[in-house]
């Protein structure tokens, strides 16, 4: 059996799809340990895989004062600053965890959060490395695939040349950690060009929809779109009976919620959404999580308080619900950008208006307008009382809009994306050489068959 060492560093929308996938590579013989945050442990022993610790508490990361500001960030060269800030501070952390839990795994699945660091362990242990990506991250010509496209509603070589702009400064995120982590490995540091052109020799298991975001015609054969990676963990969860009878109550209310994302004042943030829902005459589901919106303060984990709502017949506010039960259940679904939340969302056929705080979330936003299933996104730095009632009102008062929303939902349920996965990690595990040979620090791109 070939145990399989899989990376899930990040928040919950990292976590999730990595169990999911986890549970499917399990049941296709492997065994499967999850390195993630020391607060996702519970989770993910519940599915049945192995935990083992990163040595971060990603709570207590987002929630501590230079997570917040990282999230908050007035702008990209901001956003950039606060993260190389964060890795220098606990990339080291993860990294001396990734060696440990490698040591006992025969093949190693990362994924975008982990990568730079993943990668000197499979080179130093001579262990084959795949990964994973919940956002197209290979440079394209496709305007729809590119994170900052230039061009972004046709295809361009200048999206190609944004595309590798963008991985040139994220290589100055992490390039002083991992220049001084590879030294602890006794390896030799890596250039920017000699790091991207070994990641892109990198068979890729991309966990999104190609109804999301069609695959670009230019990619190599070894990036692989399976669909997106769902875990259905709603089995045997109750809703409160005060959040039924609400349904029942009225018309389908909108969900609010910005999911892992932390708030330097929830409550007024919490407020300003209060205010606009009031203003269009609008029934509202508050999601409490990380930011402790509607409660004027977080509790110590998205469980650990009972459902509450504000003193308002129209707004219920509970700390998390199953995307899969709750979001069916709205008139539209108003969220950061996540890639899960995003693609639950998708899934459940529903409109929606992204809030996006940082890194792929003003993607998102930008496709779910583009899909025609959104409105068009508003910038966590721009949110304000009218921006939020102007976008509200367009949510859900566009019948084309809910079509085009329910149409693209009932694609994505046909998929099965973790099936997909699986059967293309098996194909690749089939080729000799497959993975090992991305492994090598001089492995040219393209040299895998998908």
């Amino acid at each position: 059996m070939n145990r399989l060492l899989l990376i899930a560093l990040g928040t919950r929308g990292d976590v999730q799809p990595a169990i999911a996938l986890g549970r499917g590579l399990r049941d296709a013989g492997f065994g499967v340990t999850v390195l993630a945050g020391d607060d996702f442990g519970d989770w993910i022993t519940a599915h049945g895989l192995v935990f083992a610790p990163s040595g971060i508490d990603m709570q207590a990361l987002m929630r501590s004062p230079d997570g917040i500001a990282w999230a908050h960030a007035r702008s990209p060269s901001e956003e950039i600053r606060r993260m190389r800030a964060l890795f220098r501070r606990f990339g080291p952390t993860s990294a001396r965890a990734i060696l440990g839990a490698a040591a006992d795994a025969d093949i190693l699945v990362g994924a975008f959060t982990a990568d730079a660091t993943a990668t000197a362990v499979a080179e130093k242990l001579g262990k084959p490395y795949f990964t994973t990506a919940l956002q197209p991250l290979h440079p394209t010509r496709s305007g729809a695939a590119t994170s900052q496209p230039v061009l972004a509603g046709r295809d361009s070589v200048l999206n190609r040349l944004a595309g590798r702009l963008a991985e040139w400064f994220l290589f100055g995120v992490f390039e002083e950690t991992v220049h001084a982590w590879r030294r602890e490995l006794g390896l030799p540091p890596w250039t920017r060009r000699a790091y991207y052109d070994r990641l892109h020799a990198v068979p890729t298991l991309c966990g999104f929809s190609a109804h999301a975001v069609p695959r670009p015609p230019d990619w190599p054969a070894h990036k692989a779109v399976t669909g997106y990676w769902f875990l259905d963990d709603d089995d045997g969860w109750e809703p409160p009976t005060d959040l039924v009878a609400f349904l029942a109550a009225g018309p389908p209310p909108v969900y609010v919620g910005f999911g892992s994302m932390s708030d330097p004042d929830g409550a007024a943030t919490g407020d300003l959404i209060l205010r606009a829902l009031r203003r269009q005459g609008l029934r509202a589901v508050l999601a409490q999580g990380w930011a402790g919106l509607g409660m004027g303060a977080a509790p110590a984990s998205p469980s650990a308080a009972a459902p509450r709502r504000v003193d308002r017949d129209d707004v219920y506010v509970l700390p998390a619900a199953p995307h899969t039960w709750l979001f069916p259940r709205m008139a539209g679904v108003v969220h950061h950008g996540g890639a899960g939340t995003t693609g639950a969302a998708f899934r459940a056929g529903v409109p929606q208006l992204v809030i996006p705080h940082f890194a792929d979330q003003p993607f998102w936003g930008r496709r779910t307008h583009a899909l025609g299933v959104g409105v068009r996104p508003i910038a966590r730095r721009d949110l304000t009382e009218p921006a939020l009632a102007r976008g509200l009102a367009a949510l859900v008062g566009s019948p084309e809009l809910a079509s085009r929303a329910a149409t693209l939902g009932t694609a994505i349920r046909a998929e099965d994306g973790v099936r997909n996965a699986v059967a293309t990690f098996q194909r690749w595990l089939a080729e000799p050489g497959v993975g090992r040979r991305s492994a090598r620090p001089d492995a040219p791109p393209g040299n895998v068959r998908g």
